[in-house]
Parts: C-alpha cells; structure tokens; sequence
C-alpha cells in the first residue's frame, strides 16, 4: 500500500482524538479513516469529510476495512480492556497508544507478543501543530513502522524517540505539563507588566513575545550559557534579577516536579 493510500483506526475520540483527526483530516495524512466512538459526539464536527466514518462499537467496523495504523485515544484504565477487542489486526496494523502510564510491556499480553506497539505522548501545542511528541517502541520493532509513525506525527509537532520506556512516564510532568507551567509563568509577567498602567491585552502580547523570541533564539544557537552571558551584563539589572531567580528557581521547579510525579503514580 503506497503512502498516500493508508488507513487508520482511531479509538476514541474525545478532546485529543478530535485534534488528532482534525489535523489528520486536513493534512490529508490517511486516505480511509474509521473512528470508534461509543456516543459518536464528535462526529457531527466532521460531517464534510467522506474518507471518514464513524461507528459506535469495534462490531460496526466493515469487515473489509484492514486498518495499517490502530491509534489507542481512550483513558489510561480502558486501554487493556478496549484492546481485547482489536486482536484481529495484530499481525498487519501498527498500534500507536496514546495512553499515560500503559507500557508495552502489559499491552503485548492482550494484542500478541509479535503485535507491533508504538507509545507516543504529545502535549496541548497539538492543538497548533506544535506539539512535543515523546516516542518509544521495542528495539525489535521494523523500522519501517518506526518511520511510518514519524510521517503520520509531522504534522502535529516535533517527535523525538527516546531509549527507554521509562522515561515517557518520567518526562510526562516536563513534556505535558511543562506548557502550564509556561502559561503561568507569562501571567505572571503580564500581570507584573500591567501593573506599570498598560492594558492587559498589551501586557500578554509583551510577555508572549519575550518568550517567543527567546525561544527562536534557542534554536538557532542551543548554548544556553553564552545566550544568558548576550543579556546579562556584570552589574547591570538582568544579574540582580538573575542572582534572585538562580538560588532558588531550581529547588522550588524540582519539588515542583516531584509532586507532579507523585500524583501521576497516584492517578495510575
């Protein structure tokens, strides 16, 4: 099957199902999509698009659909339940779990020990194709799926594959937290702003703007070091604010952190 001629199975389509699909609808990444979805609530925002069907149960899918990607979007706790009904399609369709806290490792009882399995974790920026896809796949499985999972995902942010499992649940209170931890860090800023007598809206666009630019900055030249050296003069006003911040900025972002990894243990 050529790449432009793949197929794909969404299952569930709440919050992050329906921005997946609405990038994918419009990006053109599938030729044949069918989504399962209990209530079909999200069906009625893409009535126009007639390479997509939507169905309420696994037994509603034609039997003639042979899906090349089975993406796994319902809550963590229905993951393994959701799974026993798709063992059909282990041997020829890639799963690519969107789940938090659901490791290969319990996946591959339910679908098959040869069932191809892709984690994959993005973060709100989804929703604007910018979104920090963190990816993880045995080392067993075919690069060609590993490439193919690369395709479907540029249009929704940055992917990068990291080596261990593991680290999906470690670095998910940085990678999908981290963007509210932004969001509250430019309120504060702004508020700080407005308080000099400029109007809200004025204040955010500056706060938004500093880090926008900052942040173009980091990817055209990574040396974190030398760019806080190109602001910070010795003596002048961003050392004064910077010799508040650095004493104790990192403690309070690691007790911060480790709250949030506390709860995710709670929450699995």
């Amino acid at each position: 099957m050529t790449s432009d001629h793949k197929k794909l199975l969404l299952i569930g389509c709440g919050k992050l199902g329906t921005v997946l699909l609405d990038s994918w609808l419009h990006n053109k990444t599938f030729h044949e999509i069918v989504v399962v979805q209990p209530s079909l609530s999200a069906q009625k925002f893409f009535e126009n698009f007639t390479q997509l069907t939507f169905v309420k149960s696994h037994k509603d899918i034609p039997l003639s659909f042979q899906p090349d990607i089975i993406a796994i979007a319902v809550k963590p706790k229905q993951v393994l339940d959701t799974l026993k009904n798709y063992t059909i399609y282990q041997d020829i369709s890639l799963f690519v779990s969107l789940a938090t806290g659901i490791s290969i490792n319990r996946m591959h009882p339910v679908l098959g020990p040869k069932a191809n399995i892709v984690r994959l974790m993005p973060n709100v920026a989804v929703q604007i194709g910018q979104s920090l896809n963190l990816a993880y796949a045995l080392p067993s499985l075919n690069p060609a799926y590993k490439n193919l999972t690369q395709k479907i995902f540029d249009c929704t942010g940055k992917l990068i594959w990291i080596d261990s499992e593991e680290l999906i649940d470690t670095l998910t209170p940085i990678s999908g937290s981290g963007p509210a931890y932004f969001f509250l860090l430019t309120e504060i800023l702004a508020d700080k702003i407005s308080e000099q007598g400029i109007s809200k809206e004025t204040a955010l666009t500056i706060a938004n703007q500093i880090f926008l630019g900052s942040a173009l900055l980091i990817e055209k030249n990574p040396n974190l070091q030398e760019l806080r050296s190109s602001v910070t003069s010795k003596g002048g006003v961003t050392e004064a604010a910077i010799e508040v911040l650095e004493p104790r900025l990192p403690s309070l972002v690691k007790e911060a952190l480790g709250a949030a990894m506390q709860r995710l243990k709670q929450l699995l």
